[in-house]
């Protein structure tokens, strides 16, 4: 049965990463779904102080093997990386996100040219990767996936929406998406 790759940005990792793990390389459900990164992820880690301060447990050794084995293009799929970018940059500020950092872009890129579901809460990343057809899905809408297939109980779903609020780190709508969601409080 092939394995579904599905791709997390920055902000779905850092969320989740404590609270589930590992995280990645980890498969669940029928057929087999499997949560991935890009080599992204370390470089924005690297770049910004304030993600050094916020999540120092990043460095530790078993989240550093967790993260081992992040998404690759093959020599035909850089290329065409290189020639999507610019094009899904232009729809990105046609659209009025002229914010999505470099990050992102690539995030969606990564999600069209390997044809992976890519889940994200920014809502221009959202946006910009559903009008090139990249199938989209939240972060709750992510646990509520692992829920469903046994990866997790619904009270550890719980659990961390309630840290997220707590946190004030949560996404947008956070009460109302979860109960559409997982059909209660």
């Amino acid at each position: 049965m092939a394995l579904l790759k599905i791709l997390i940005d920055t902000n779905v990792y850092f969320r989740l990463a404590q609270s589930i793990h590992p995280l990645l390389r980890t498969s669940f459900g029928t057929p087999p779904h499997q949560l991935a990164i890009t080599e992204d992820l370390e470089k924005e880690f690297k770049s910004n102080s304030r993600l050094h301060l916020k999540f120092g447990w990043f460095t530790q050794t078993e989240y550093v093997d967790n993260r081992r084995g992040v998404l690759t293009l093959s020599n035909k799929q850089k290329k065409q990386f290189k020639e999507d970018w610019d094009t899904i940059n232009g729809i990105a500020n046609q659209l009025g996100y002229v914010d999505l950092s470099k990050e992102d872009i690539n995030g969606i890129v990564y999600a069209l040219i390997l044809n992976v579901r890519l889940v994200t809460d920014d809502l221009g990343m959202r946006d910009v990767a559903l009008q090139l057809g990249v199938s989209v899905m939240s972060t709750l809408e992510l646990l509520k996936l692992m829920v469903d297939h046994s990866h997790i109980e619904l009270k550890t779903a719980k659990a961390i929406a309630g840290y997220w609020s707590a946190m004030a780190d949560s996404p947008s709508d956070l009460k109302a998406q979860f109960k559409k969601i997982f059909g209660e409080d």
